[in-house]
């Protein structure tokens, strides 16, 4: 029977000195914070560009063949909607309008501010947001709005329910709130009926009316319809001005436009990068500095016939047990600095369980590789020599 099967040598050997453990596993656990709050962040930007896309209620969207991020403002004639809804496979077809830069102005203060205005027919059920169903027929009434109390706070805490305001150069009152948040470009959004936006926007002796031309069409189909097929048939049977797909691929389109197009990814991505190194580092160095002073055991382990192999072996149960040990310690204050950044920013930071296994497997890989790294000292060792 080896040792290694009586013994548990990896794991004595890593809390032997408590002190020292404690030192291992924070600047481990340092280092997973890192990779964790990179991570938080590249995924927050992505998140944050589709929330009023995840708000929608479809199973198709109609968007001009132009739009690949959804706040330029890239809209497409509103009868191209009434073409898609002549199909037999459309239960319904709902309009959304985008304004990017509306200005608001709180009544009594001199400061403009941009929002992001949303405008659709109050009476159609376009959002899945339970808040904004249940208050949108108040919108029925011209000059009313509903507004993102997630905002970041640059309005002085004059945009909010109960605010009378200058909406670009109409009177509007805001009649109640919902909260969806910010992205990186805008503050604020503004949720007002079709005739509101009209009305705001418009301009006097113009050719251009706001109603007729839309930034998204809502599309519900018949029940056992698939979306994905019938995305391309519709798509094909229309002018090429517009383009057809489900809410998940226009989703992952925007989160592409912001890797390619944007340097938030690389930022990001780089940062993420720098926290495993930062992390290989440090546990290089604790790992290392333990070997150095248990080296006359590794030597012994040796002169009675252990193999490289067994060596090598222990390192990696040594690494993976102060992975999980500063996974333990890194997850629940990575948990409380994303709630600590969502308050500060408006982002909305979620470690899915699919973010917290990438920053485990990271964290695993970093500590085996450090632990492989530095079990060499004693590879090298001649036992003779050490004693």
């Amino acid at each position: 029977m080896s040792l290694g099967s009586t013994t548990p040598l990896a794991w004595i050997s890593l809390v032997h000195d408590r002190r020292r453990l404690l030192a291992s596993i924070a600047g481990v656990a340092f280092a997973v914070l890192l990779m964790a709050t990179e991570l938080g962040f590249l995924h927050a930007v992505y998140d944050s560009s589709t929330l009023v896309v995840d708000a929608l209620d479809a199973e198709l969207l109609m968007v001009s063949r132009l739009k690949d991020d959804f706040n330029p403002s890239k809209p497409f004639p509103r009868r191209r909607l009434e073409q898609a809804r002549g199909f037999p496979e459309v239960v319904a077809v709902y309009p959304l309008w985008l304004s990017r830069l509306a200005s608001w102005s709180t009544q009594g203060a001199a400061k403009r501010d941009l929002v992001r205005l949303l405008a659709f027919d109050p009476t159609d059920p376009i959002f899945k947001l339970s808040e904004i169903r249940s208050q949108q027929h108040l919108l029925r009434t011209p000059d009313t709005a509903l507004v993102d109390r997630k905002i970041r706070d640059s309005y002085g805490g004059g945009l909010r329910a109960g605010a009378i305001g200058e909406l670009v150069s109409r009177r509007v009152k805001v009649v109640g709130d919902f909260a969806l948040g910010p992205d990186l470009q805008l503050n604020a959004n503004l949720l007002v009926s079709d005739l509101t936006f009209h009305r705001a926007l418009y301009v006097a002796g113009s050719n251009e009316h706001p109603l007729e031309q839309v930034e998204i069409g809502v599309l519900r189909l018949a029940d056992g319809v698939d979306a994905e097929a019938f995305a391309a048939q519709l798509a094909s049977a229309l002018p090429n001005d517009v383009r057809c797909l489900t809410p998940r691929r226009f989703r992952s389109e925007i989160h592409g436009f912001w890797t390619r197009h944007q340097p938030v990814g690389a930022v990001f991505g780089v940062g993420l990068v720098v926290g495993f190194f930062i992390g290989l580092m440090i546990c290089y160095q604790v790992l290392f500095t333990d070997i150095v002073d248990q080296l006359p055991q590794f030597a012994t382990l040796k002169a009675i016939g252990y193999p490289n192999s067994y060596l090598f072996a222990l390192a990696v149960r040594r690494g993976l047990y102060l992975a999980i040990l500063a996974l333990i310690a890194g997850f629940p204050v990575a948990l409380l600095t994303y709630r600590l950044l969502e308050g500060l920013t408006g982002l909305r930071f979620a470690l899915t369980s699919g973010r917290a296994a990438t920053v485990a497997v990271a964290a695993m890989l970093m500590c085996v590789v450090a632990s492989l790294l530095a079990t060499r000292k004693a590879i090298d060792s001649d036992p003779a020599e050490v004693f």
